[in-house]
């Protein structure tokens, strides 16, 4: 008998096999991606071990009452804070490299990431992007110092290069989980690690008012030193990547 006969003229053919579950695209979900992150977490376990102290030194300095302390600012520049601190901001780019991507990827609809070029890494890109921005503080910082033929600048670049070492090495515990987890967890601690870095900047912002203020700089110029730091080099890279 036909199937028609038997369930009635309104029933319909249907495949009996197990449909498979729908693919979420997403920009995460690479092997490349997962292996970033992993190394990244090895690298942090291992200046955890190996340099202790330096982190400390680095993360405890930002929340004194008083403000960074000049002595740690003036023992960066030592061989052995140098390369910890160097390291750090090579640490600090590729985990805002992989946030980004992160970011990026909870904040594009589906259709979109769907429409890109399949095997597209964005990491490197980005990670390119925050190196250029790190390049261009640390001449802004060189070349007002050497105009203005003061160590204040330095200072300020010291500071700069404390703050984002600090960073980075705070946040790094909240956003780890963020890029390794998905869906709601992955957005509680991505909002966690949001509201850390915006507690940092603030911080940071109140240390460069009282270094203007101490030094009797009027304060239209500290204006001028966030638009030249921060706001024209972030503002250049999203134009550019929205014309990408």
């Amino acid at each position: 008998a036909r199937a028609g006969e038997v369930f009635g003229p309104e029933s319909i053919l249907v495949d009996s096999r197990p449909q498979q579950a729908g693919h979420t695209a997403s920009l995460c979900s690479g092997e490349a991606f997962q292996i970033s992150v992993l190394l990244l977490s090895t690298a942090y376990l291992t200046m955890l071990l190996r340099s202790s102290h330096h982190m400390h030194t680095v993360v405890r300095s930002i929340f004194r009452s008083g403000g960074v302390d000049r002595n740690i600012v003036d023992e960066c520049g030592n061989a052995s804070s140098a390369r910890f601190m160097t390291s750090v901001g090579l640490f600090g780019i590729a985990l805002a490299a992989l946030a980004a991507v992160r970011i990026v990827d909870m904040l594009l609809p589906q259709q979109t990431i769907v429409a890109l070029p399949a095997g597209i890494d964005l990491a490197p890109a980005v990670a390119i992007a925050a190196a250029a921005v790190a390049a261009w503080q640390h001449a802004l910082h060189k070349a007002a110092g050497w105009v203005c033929a003061s160590d204040d600048m330095s200072i300020l670049g010291q500071i700069s290069r404390l703050y984002f070492a600090a960073g980075a090495l705070a946040v790094f515990p909240l956003l780890a989980p963020a890029l390794l987890s998905s869906g709601i967890s992955s957005s509680i601690w991505i909002i966690l690690s949001l509201s850390a870095i915006t507690l940092l900047l603030l911080l940071y912002l109140k240390e460069t008012f009282m270094f203007f203020i101490g030094k009797k700089i009027h304060i239209l110029y500290w204006f001028l030193y966030l638009c030249s730091v921060i706001a024209l080099p972030l503002s250049f890279v999203c134009i550019v990547a929205a014309r990408l």
